[in-house]
């Protein structure tokens, strides 16, 4: 439970990071999404045989901005 809180005050700073970077008012929700995605990213890729392609895919896949799809 303590680490998850943690975890959230992470992407709670990362969200307004993004958002301020990128001139997004405060608690704009695709900042928050973007946020989350980004942290669960470990998460996502556990398990995976070459994990640093699999961190790689997922990073394309938010550079994309999810609109291309077929990596």
């Amino acid at each position: 439970m303590r680490r998850d809180r943690m975890w959230r005050r992470h992407e709670f700073a990362l969200a307004a990071a993004i958002a301020e970077e990128t001139g997004a008012p405060e608690g704009d929700l695709r900042s928050a999404a973007l946020a989350r995605f980004v942290m669960d990213t470990a998460s996502l890729i556990r398990g995976q045989e070459d994990q640093r392609q699999a961190m790689r895919e997922l990073f394309a896949l938010i550079e994309a901005g999810f609109g291309d799809t077929s990596a």
